[in-house]
């Protein structure tokens, strides 16, 4: 169990736990733990942002704070979510729209995208600050690496090779029943959360499905893309209402 958990810290973050390589017949054992990497980032990003409060006034401790969530992942997810929207501006067919997902450069459209999803983030944080409200921070990567595991269990990848196809060959059923009870914790951090899960559910089965009909399936960028979409979502749940 710790040596799985390592591995899934290790693949989905920049924490130094030193994870170790797991053979195939483990993967799926560390793709069961992506859930629980998501509250522990979130309970980390929680903590920083209980000190900054208390320091800093909320539009500039929600800088530090977005900052700090991003090189805690490495801007793992981040990065993806701009190979997708450059691909979808860029490509004009699926071998094409996958050569620019494998490109290092970030065009134009990835860039925009970059920058609204910081935006909204930085504004959901000035917001939580301001109010002391920490449980989203904790709500929103939970259920964001939660859907890593849905994705990959319900679609098949589109390339044979890669981490989202390493991803997509371990999320067996027993895989994401195991994922899913980590949600258990949601009604703890408020019911809202749970109704953010709901609508989770049917927006990444219209997002497989959209790139399942456009390159085949699923690749890391696109998993790591609709998991940054999905925090956004659950943050935007969180707050409304909320004027």
């Amino acid at each position: 169990m710790v040596k799985r958990l390592r591995a899934a810290l290790a693949f989905l973050t920049l924490l130094p736990v030193g994870g170790d390589v797991l053979d195939s017949q483990e993967v799926g054992g560390m793709v069961t733990f992506f859930p629980l990497v998501g509250m522990i980032l979130g309970l980390l990003v929680a903590v920083v942002a209980w000190f900054l409060v208390s320091v800093f006034p909320s539009v500039v401790g929600a800088g530090l704070l977005l900052a700090f969530a991003v090189v805690l992942t490495g801007a793992f997810h981040l990065d993806g979510l701009a190979d997708v929207f450059d691909a979808l501006a860029l490509g004009r067919g699926e071998e094409e729209i996958l050569a620019i997902m494998k490109e290092s450069t970030v065009g134009v459209f990835g860039l925009s995208a970059l920058i609204l999803d910081l935006l909204v983030k930085y504004g959901v944080m000035v917001v939580l600050l301001g109010d002391r409200l920490y449980s989203p921070l904790v709500a929103a990567p939970l259920i964001g690496r939660w859907s890593l595991v849905y994705l990959a269990h319900r679609f098949p990848a589109a390339r044979d090779m890669g981490l989202g196809a390493m991803v997509v060959g371990a999320a067996q059923e027993m895989v994401l029943a195991r994922a899913t009870l980590w949600l258990l914790l949601l009604p703890f951090l408020g019911w809202r959360f749970v109704l953010a899960w709901i609508l989770v559910v049917p927006f990444l089965e219209g997002y497989g499905r959209f790139w399942k009909d456009k390159i085949g399936g699923l690749t890391g960028d696109v998993m790591g893309g609709g998991c940054e979409m999905v925090e956004v979502l659950v943050y935007l749940v969180a707050l409304m209402g909320r004027v």
